[in-house]
């Protein structure tokens, strides 16, 4: 999800309702389709249907925050490997990243 869809997102979770508020807090390119985005997220949200959302905010962010904790424990793990990851990537020129999370 990108920063402008977590934002509206966001905002339409604390109750936000104007249209034209939301569709501005798009951020970059995103903004020079404010007109188009008006129209598009006028409507109402039913308490159950705010409800739901909040929820699957929270777990959005959850398994965010999850996956952040699983790349650095990859990051420890693959330690020992870091110089032959680096020959790996320079002589495979397959364009692998140096991530360890990347080759996992």
């Amino acid at each position: 999800m990108g920063a402008s869809g977590r934002r509206i997102l966001a905002a339409l979770a604390q109750g936000e309702t104007d249209s034209t508020r939301l569709a501005e807090l798009a951020l970059g390119r995103l903004r020079l389709k404010i007109p188009q985005l008006i129209p598009a997220l006028e409507g109402h949200f039913r308490p159950h249907q705010l409800s739901l959302l909040r929820e699957l905010l929270n777990q959005y962010e959850e398994l965010c925050a999850r996956l952040e904790r699983f790349e650095q424990e990859m990051e420890i793990y693959a330690r020992p490997f870091e110089e032959a990851v680096a020959r790996l990537a320079v002589f495979s020129h397959t364009g692998f990243s140096k991530k360890p999370a990347d080759l996992a």
